[in-house]
């Protein structure tokens, strides 16, 4: 799956041509997700890299079985055992690929209301269920 950055500097998330960098929300550099079968490796999506800042929308568009869903799978630590990833997966500055479970738990309910979710999100990081915009999540 070819790379499609909502920057064309990662390092830049969400900046225009000559506008200041933004702190990234979500940064993925060099993320590659392969899978271990019979048949030998199969690589589901090879060195993406993207960044969205906060207040920042992107879609990640592709063919059917391009790897989309394998990538953010792994993002949220989802991945069957045969799942291997190289790179990084940061959310707010902490990488998401390293992280216990319930670290991660923690991490992808932020991130659902971060990303627009007004649906209530049960969570236990937040003790209940809660129902909040994105832009009380990303100031939480």
């Amino acid at each position: 799956m070819p790379s499609i950055p909502a920057s064309t500097d990662p390092t830049r998330a969400g900046a225009a041509d000559g506008a200041p960098a933004t702190e990234a929300v979500l940064r993925l550099s060099a993320l590659t997700v392969a899978f271990d079968t019979p048949g030998g490796t199969v690589t589901a999506a090879r060195e993406v890299t993207l960044a969205v800042a906060r207040g920042e929308c992107l879609g990640v568009v592709g063919e059917s079985g391009a790897g989309k869903s394998q990538l953010f799978l792994a993002v949220l630590g989802l991945l069957p055992g045969n799942a291997r990833t190289q790179g990084s997966a940061r959310f707010r500055g902490s990488e998401l690929l390293t992280l216990e479970p319930a670290m991660l738990d923690h991490v992808s309910a932020r991130w659902s209301c971060c990303a627009g979710c007004r649906s209530p999100i049960p969570s236990a990081a937040y003790g209940s269920t809660r129902t909040s915009s994105p832009e009380a999540c990303v100031s939480a």
